[in-house]
This record gives C-alpha cells, sequence and structure tokens, in this order.
C-alpha cells in the first residue's frame, strides 16, 4: 500500500495579504509579501523574530549571501535592497539596516538570480536591464559594476518577448544563464560570448520558473500551461528533452532538492507537486493551501552535517507559509 503525502508540520500566520517570495535558512525563514512587508522567523521556535515594512509597494523575491549573511529583497518599487542580517543577530537588534540598494526593473514580475561561491569572493546578480526588460544585465556586486551587459535576443527570426525569469549557473568553469520568456523560449547563454547555446521553445505561454540540478546536468522549466520541462545542460543545439504533461494549466514555480532525488513544483491549483528528479514520476501531492501557491524553497544542505535534511517551505496567495518534511 502506498504511503499518504504527509500534512504540514507548521503553518507560519503573520502576513496580511500575498506572501510571493520565501527562503528557508539553518535557522530562520524569510518571508515577502505584496504589501512590501518582510518577516523573519525562528525556524526552531516557529515565532516572528521581526517584521519590517521593506518596499513601498510588493516584494518580488528574496536571496541570501550566506557569507556575508546579507538579505537581498528585490521589490516592485525597483529597488534592490540588501540587509544586514548578521549585525541584526549579533546585536540582537530590534531593527534591521539597509546596507545597500540599487535601482532594478522589476516592471516584467522577472525575479533577480544570485551565484556566489562558497566564500562569497565571486557575486553576481542577474537581472533584466532597466528600461529594457527583453534584456539581461549581470552586475558583480563585491565590484559594483555591469560584468555582462546586455544578453538578449537581437535576431528578428526569434521571437522571444519580454524575460520573465532567469538562472545563472557556473559548470566547468564557465558562466552560463538559462532565461525563460514571455512567448514560452527557454534559452541558454554562454555569458563570455554573449552567445546563445541553444533556444527552444518548451512551452506555449510564459515561463515562470527555472531551476538545475546541484550537480549541474539537469534543467527544469514551469509556465503558465500544463508542460513541466526537462532538459539536459550542455552547449548542444539539441540537448535531449523530456516533458511531463500536467492535467491542470499554471505553475508558478519549481526547485530541486539538494540531493538531486526530488524536485518539487508550485501550483495556481494550490497544491505542491513532487516529482522524482530523474524517473519523472509523480510522487505526491501536498495539499494545504486555499489559493495558489507562489513560490517554493528546499533547506539546503550544511556540507558539515551529515542529518537528513528534507524541509521544504512555501508561500502562497492565502497569506500562509507551510512547512514540510519530505521523505
Amino acid at each position: 500500500m502506498s504511503r499518504l503525502p504527509p500534512d504540514p508540520i507548521y503553518i507560519f500566520r503573520g502576513h496580511n495579504s500575498v506572501i510571493n517570495t520565501v527562503k528557508i535558512l539553518k535557522d530562520i525563514i524569510i518571508s515577502g509579501d505584496v504589501n512590501g512587508e518582510i518577516i523573519l522567523w525562528d525556524l526552531k521556535s516557529k515565532k516572528q523574530i521581526v517584521k519590517w515594512k521593506a518596499h513601498n509597494e510588493a516584494v518580488l523575491s528574496i536571496q541570501y549571501i550566506y557569507n556575508k549573511e546579507i538579505i537581498l529583497s528585490q521589490g516592485r518599487d525597483n529597488i534592490l535592497l540588501g540587509w544586514d542580517y548578521g549585525t541584526f543577530k549579533k546585536e540582537n537588534a530590534k531593527t534591521i539596516k539597509v546596507c545597500s540598494s540599487m535601482i532594478v526593473d522589476s516592471l516584467s514580475f522577472c525575479k533577480f538570480s544570485l551565484f556566489q561561491n562558497e566564500d562569497a569572493s565571486e557575486l553576481l546578480l542577474a537581472i533584466p536591464k532597466l528600461n529594457k526588460n527583453e534584456f539581461i544585465d549581470v552586475i558583480d556586486l563585491n565590484l559594483k559594476l555591469i560584468k555582462y551587459e546586455n544578453i538578449g535576443v537581437n535576431d528578428n527570426d526569434i521571437k522571444s518577448g519580454m524575460c520573465m525569469c532567469i538562472k545563472i549557473i557556473k559548470k566547468y568553469q564557465k558562466l552560463y544563464l538559462l532565461s525563460g520568456y514571455e512567448y514560452g523560449n527557454v534559452i541558454m547563454w554562454d555569458l563570455e560570448n554573449k552567445s546563445i547555446c541553444w533556444n527552444h521553445k518548451f512551452h506555449s505561454e510564459p515561463v515562470f520558473s527555472i531551476d538545475v540540478s546541484n550537480s549541474l546536468k539537469y534543467g527544469v522549466s514551469v509556465s503558465a500551461d500544463n508542460i513541466i520541462a526537462h532538459f539536459e545542460l550542455n552547449e548542444n543545439k539539441n540537448p535531449k528533452y523530456k516533458e511531463i504533461k500536467m492535467r491542470t494549466c499554471g505553475i508558478a514555480d519549481v526547485k530541486f532538492r539538494y540531493d538531486d532525488k526530488i524536485f518539487a513544483t508550485a501550483g495556481w491549483d494550490s497544491k505542491i507537486r513532487i516529482f522524482h528528479a530523474k524517473k519523472l514520476i509523480p510522487l505526491a501531492v501536498l495539499s494545504y493551501h486555499r489559493e495558489g501557491v507562489q513560490e517554493l524553497d528546499f533547506l539546503r544542505k550544511d556540507p558539515n552535517d551529515n542529518n537528513k535534511v528534507n524541509e521544504l517551505i512555501s508561500c502562497s496567495k492565502d497569506g500562509c507559509l507551510s512547512l514540510w518534511k519530505i521523505y
């Protein structure tokens, strides 16, 4: 007899509106909503640590710079802010302070992508170009300079539309960018040469999210249609590709777990679906939320920790966060 899908181990309530983005770390959860508010939660006690008005408009995306203990938040007010969580934690402060700010383009709803190595000596941010959001700039956050500029389609024969999602990766010591577009295209870019490795129209609707396996062998894209596209990550013009056809349309996010055994999708239908990452078979459907799931995040495994890490966090339009333990 197959096992029943698990129930969430905890529900976090504290936001008064749709939650757009969430990040889970070893000791905290960070979530941002459409009112521009961010909440830090203690993962152990499940209590709020601090809640503050971070942006004048919706918080679109949150990331964390591990080595520097900085939270990055991107708002629909076209500002990307750095928050000094390290000092906040060290001083046991009541408020968290801004340590950096940058004007960005958030009109396309495209969330920024962050590449960081272990010591944060390489810290790159990919984001749609200001006032030209079909193109992408890659910014070196350490040098505060644009490293790669105007990454985008100039060929009139390639119809792509606005950039909707991006993922910057480093494989074989080379930097690549995966970008999903308004017309359903996914393009893999060689950043050094600003050239297209491959361009495939995996989807019939805008692409909302791309993630890659930690081994950097595979990528997955999801969109407003009912297709989950699974593809090899290489420079081959025709990478091996498989697809999963869903019964329902609309997936907002996709994430691989650190061990590459499973990936999870965030459905407009309020369901979280777990898939076997290699066999591409459905393993479980997680049901709690009353409205669409906006974003997911798996807890990143500490290399020095031998314990199994299987926590998954989700955020939803219903204003709640749900915490799960998966296999």
